[in-house]
């Protein structure tokens, strides 16, 4: 799905990385499941820390980290 890279991304590359799947807009109006599974594989593929992805997101903090923790 994204591809796994070893390196420091700007709020700008993570939102390119994103929106090359699905729209930020379109992304936090799924069902929640479905939501927390982009955002996890978001989060595992790019090693950004959840407060980043969070403000790229638009979101709060709390919502990125249960997405995270989820299974």
């Amino acid at each position: 799905m994204y591809k796994s890279v070893e390196k420091k991304f700007t709020d700008t590359d993570i939102k390119e990385i994103i929106e090359k799947e699905i729209k930020i807009d379109v992304l936090m109006q799924l069902p929640i499941e479905k939501r927390n599974k982009y955002i996890k594989d978001i989060y595992q593929h790019t090693a950004v820390s959840i407060r980043q992805l969070a403000k790229v997101l638009g979101t709060g903090k709390g919502i990125v980290e249960k997405a995270v923790r989820s299974s």
